[in-house]
Parts: structure tokens; C-alpha cells; sequence
């Protein structure tokens, strides 16, 4: 059976009004909290990521507090769905791509399917994860936090050191990314629930 490392779903925001199936949500909220899943009356498990791309409108004034009561549909604003989420990437900050020239780079580059077979590779590779156990203590976090916070931490340095050297500098940097989409997570469920347990700031040091 051919296993995908990611599934995308494009378009999350086109759900809003659209609905969703009960039974799909269930299935979707068991695979993001144990990576399982049953077909046909059968259990199956996968490693497979799931990323959930959407867009927010360019005439709307972005306001954190509500993004996601204006993007979600209502049953994916759920405490049980958003806890799920390890973080969320800011692409309203990224600047659009514009001119080939300017965007588009003349140097030489990764083919997109060799570049594929260098991540999946990766994905075996345990030393980058102890790299956060070992030189990272988190604060306020809880343990679906520290998953979150592991996981991305422990993907960024797959990508900007494979080899696993990496110095305290770049390594604050790039878990001080790491804790701001989770952190991002943790705000949305205050925004949406009230409940004091989401009124948190995470913190961090290397050790």
C-alpha cells in the first residue's frame, strides 16, 4: 500500500458554510490524536501529517481574535479539533508572489521529487527530536504543547541541520518560532471558549 508522508487539504475556508459530516469529523479527530483510523470495520495506523491550507479574504482587515470564527466552520472551532492542531503558519504575513523575476530564483535547486526523497528520509531520523529533549525545557506547556512544539522544532532542524549540529543561537530562534504558531493554537481556544485554562503564555529556555 503506497504511504503519503502529508495529505493537504486546500480550501479549509470553503467548509465554512458547506458543512461537514459528523461521521468525517469523528474520524478526523481520533486520526489527529492517535494517528488511526478504521476502514471497512478494520483499525488501520499511518505516520501520514495532515496539513489544512485556506485563505482570508484580502478586502477583510485581519483580527487574530476572530480569525477563526470567520474561516472555520463551526464544527472544526471545536476545543476537541483545535488542541489537535500543532500550530498555525501566518501566511497573511508572507508577501504574495508577484513578478517571475523578482520571485522566481535563476540559481540551481533541488528537483521537487529528489528534494521529496531527502524529507522522507528524514522522517526516520530520531537525533533531531532528542536535540529538543535534551537542550529545550518548556514552560506552562502541557503535554500535547510539548508534542506540538517538538514536532515543528524537531522538523525545522531536519531542514536547516541534517546533520544534527546545531548552535544554542539558531537553536533559541528556531524554537522561538516553534512556541509562537503553537502559542497562536493555545490564543484561538481562549478567543473561542473563555475557559481560563488557554489564558497561558508558553515560555522557553535552552539548557
Amino acid at each position: 500500500m503506497l504511504q503519503y508522508d502529508v495529505v493537504l487539504f486546500d480550501e479549509i475556508d470553503k467548509v465554512r458554510e458547506r458543512g461537514l459530516n459528523e461521521e468525517v469529523i469523528n474520524k478526523l479527530y481520533k486520526y489527529l490524536e492517535s494517528f488511526s483510523f478504521d476502514r471497512g470495520g478494520i483499525e488501520q495506523s499511518s505516520t501520514c501529517g495532515i496539513m489544512m491550507v485556506g485563505n482570508i479574504s484580502p478586502d477583510k482587515e485581519f483580527q487574530e481574535e476572530t480569525l477563526f470564527l470567520d474561516v472555520l466552520n463551526e464544527k472544526l472551532r471545536e476545543e476537541a479539533f483545535l488542541t489537535r492542531l500543532y500550530g498555525v503558519i501566518p501566511g497573511w504575513e508572507l508577501d504574495p508572489i508577484k513578478k517571475r523575476e523578482i520571485s522566481i530564483t535563476k540559481h540551481y535547486g533541488f528537483m521537487a521529487d529528489y528534494f521529496s526523497e531527502i524529507l522522507h528520509e528524514l522522517r526516520s531520523s530520531f537525533i533531531h527530536q532528542n536535540i529538543f529533549k535534551e537542550r529545550i525545557r518548556l514552560s506552562n506547556a502541557n503535554i500535547r504543547d510539548e508534542k506540538s512544539i517538538m514536532k515543528i522544532v524537531s522538523g525545522l532542524l531536519k531542514i536547516i541541520y541534517p546533520h544534527g549540529e546545531v548552535e544554542d543561537d539558531y537553536l533559541f530562534e528556531i524554537t522561538k518560532y516553534a512556541v509562537e504558531i503553537r502559542q497562536f493554537v493555545i490564543n484561538q481556544n481562549y478567543y473561542i471558549s473563555g475557559k481560563k485554562d488557554y489564558d497561558i503564555k508558553l515560555e522557553w529556555e535552552i539548557i
